[in-house]
């Protein structure tokens, strides 16, 4: 019974971790192409002109 709740735990905790770090990893993606979209639009925009 407990070696059977220690695999559980073990395996709850992997999964919990493998998740949050797929969330941060999508997280970063999307921030990242936020970002350069954002820099695209400054760049591309003539100096004179703000938004």
């Amino acid at each position: 019974m407990i070696s059977y709740k220690k695999l559980l735990n073990k395996c709850v905790k992997s999964f919990t971790c493998s998740f949050s770090n797929y969330m941060l990893e999508l997280i970063f993606c999307r921030t990242r192409t936020v970002v350069q979209s954002l820099l695209d639009r400054l760049l591309r925009q003539p100096a004179g002109k703000k938004f």
